[in-house]
């Protein structure tokens, strides 16, 4: 009886601690990026410059990427906008809600704020190197 009462305890302390970090998570940082959310990101902050690589042609199933006088344009694939995007790199799903936590400025309108705010905030990238894709565009809640 005494092993049984252990384990509950141990089930209903377990579950508290799992509980208190799943509310501290907002439910931007737990939903998957959608495509329409994504390309609005990268014509914010990669329109004149991709410097952190932030297309890439893999992508083109769900955005489409051309260049035009010197601007890129992101365009969604017709039926793929409420789609979870693909194909994107745990580092720049952390810029991109770094740049979400900033406000989302866009380069248009502020250059420096829209290429710094996608390297610091709830994630520090500073020294960040790309790693392999979330094939699925998964959601990283963990900071």
């Amino acid at each position: 009886m005494k092993v049984k009462k252990f384990f509950l305890a141990l089930l209903f302390a377990f579950a508290f601690v799992k509980g208190v970090q799943a509310a501290e998570l907002s439910s931007d940082q737990i939903r998957p990026i959608l495509v329409s959310d994504y390309q609005i990101f990268l014509t914010a902050v990669a329109a004149t410059q991709d410097l952190h690589k932030l297309w890439q042609s893999e992508m083109g199933d769900q955005i489409c990427c051309e260049e035009a006088e010197g601007q890129k344009v992101y365009t969604i694939v017709d039926g793929h906008g409420e789609e979870p995007m693909q194909h994107i790199t745990e580092p720049d799903e952390m810029r991109y809600r770094n740049w979400k936590d900033h406000g989302c400025p866009d380069e248009k309108e502020d250059p420096a704020a829209a290429a710094l705010s996608t390297e610091s905030g709830g994630y520090d990238l500073e020294k960040e190197q790309r790693s392999s894709p979330l094939i699925f565009g998964c959601c990283w809640g963990e900071k």
